[in-house]
């Protein structure tokens, strides 16, 4: 007996978060007035089907709801009654739109779960912010060589530079030596006649 009772309990703190509502078919109730509270809603959808999951999302700032709500039967028979029953039919002045929801809610995760999906993308941005600054690194050395590249070409420019003057120079000494060299024979070869 001490073992079914500890079989049946349930370890932890209680889950919180939204109801499993796998199999059923969710309604999406538009343009109901904001006063309008989740037993308003189930009573309206009682009368065409057991109403199994009712749910008004609410703004996190005010806490006001947002004009439209989700209603869930367990079967299509109830569902299509209620689209029936319920859709343009006229709540506190406003013309109340039904229909089948479009999107299902996400697949419910538990909190174990839940706290490793976060861990793992806190690592993931973690090992992003690790990436960025490694590229950074990189571009920044990839900047340096270049830096160091144009400071070496400008260093070989200004090196050829130097080398073509003063070969020019010593070409024009070597003229210069040349044609008085060529003038002091020709003077010699006159002076001899």
């Amino acid at each position: 007996a001490k073992n079914r009772h500890r079989i049946g309990m349930s370890r932890g703190p209680p889950e919180r978060g939204p109801p499993d509502v796998g199999g059923l078919i969710s309604l999406k109730v538009d343009n109901f007035p904001f006063n309008t509270s989740t037993e308003d809603l189930r009573d309206m959808f009682n009368r065409y089907g057991d109403v199994q999951d009712c749910y008004i999302p609410r703004d996190h700032a005010t806490g006001q709801s947002r004009g439209f709500g989700f209603v869930r039967f367990s079967s299509e028979e109830e569902a299509e009654a209620a689209i029936d029953g319920c859709d343009h039919k006229v709540l506190q002045g406003r013309e109340l739109r039904v229909q089948v929801a479009q999107h299902a809610r996400p697949a419910l995760i538990n909190r174990s779960e839940q706290a490793a999906m976060m861990a793992r993308r806190r690592d993931d941005r973690r090992d992003d912010r690790r990436d960025d600054r490694r590229d950074d690194r990189r571009d920044d050395r990839r900047d340096d060589r270049r830096d160091n590249r144009r400071d070496d070409d400008r260093d070989r420019d200004r090196r050829e530079r130097d080398r073509r003057r003063r070969d020019d120079d010593n070409s024009d000494d070597d003229r210069d030596r040349r044609r008085r060299d060529r003038k002091r024979r020709d003077d010699d070869s006159d002076d001899e006649r």
